[in-house]
Formats: C-alpha cells, structure tokens, sequence
C-alpha cells in the first residue's frame, strides 16, 4: 500500500508524514493543490496593512484588551492617579525612600486593577 493516494487536484495523505515535502500531515488530510497555493500568494501581496496615519494608528492597538500588562499609568486619568497616589500616601504614611517606594507600587497596582474592571 502506497502511502499516499491522489484524488482529482489534491493528494491524499495516508501516513501522518507528507513523503514529498518532508513536512508533517495530519492523516487523511487534503494536501493543499498548487492552484490555492498561488492564489493565496497573491492574496497576500495584496494585503500590505493600513496606509493611513490613522488606520496604523488603530492597527497598533489591536491586540490591547484591557491594559493590565502595561508598562506605565495612562496618561489619560492623570489627576485620578495623583489623587489616589496621594490617598495610599496620607493612608500609610510612609517614612523613607522604601517606603515611599512600596506606597507607589501599591498605588501602581491598585491602578491596573481599577483598569481591569472597567474593561
């Protein structure tokens, strides 16, 4: 038994190895005919992403969700970040660089959690 058998424009896989392309394939699977193979190169050079600032600008931002995983505050809500900065500092009173430090870690936190909630 051969291990692959054609039907009209494609090839039929019975092993779950491609012997003509050296590659892995799911068994019992299509291989894909030349023909797609071409049109799909040529789809994708047509595809060359947005052309405008404003469509690079929405294109740079598909794959935020909510904004926990960001580096820094928004800049957005600066005055709600010096309140509640200024709220965790009059609540803990902290003596020192260290502290200081912790109280703006905390503040931090806090911050990208209220974020993850209002997403």
């Amino acid at each position: 038994m051969s291990p692959q058998s054609s039907t009209g424009n494609h090839r039929i896989v019975d092993s779950a190895f491609c012997w003509q392309e050296g590659k892995p394939n799911p068994p019992n699977k299509p291989a894909v005919s030349d023909r797609k193979v071409q049109a799909n190169r040529a789809n994708a050079r047509k595809s060359t992403g947005p052309k405008t600032a404003e469509g690079k600008l929405w294109s740079s931002r598909n794959a935020i969700k909510h904004g926990i995983l960001v580096r820094g505050p928004d800049m957005e809500n600066r005055e709600e970040l010096v309140s509640l900065l200024r709220g965790v500092r009059e609540s803990l009173h902290p003596e020192g660089s260290m502290e200081e430090t912790c109280v703006e870690e905390i503040a931090g936190c806090l911050w990208r959690l209220r974020r993850a909630h209002r997403a």
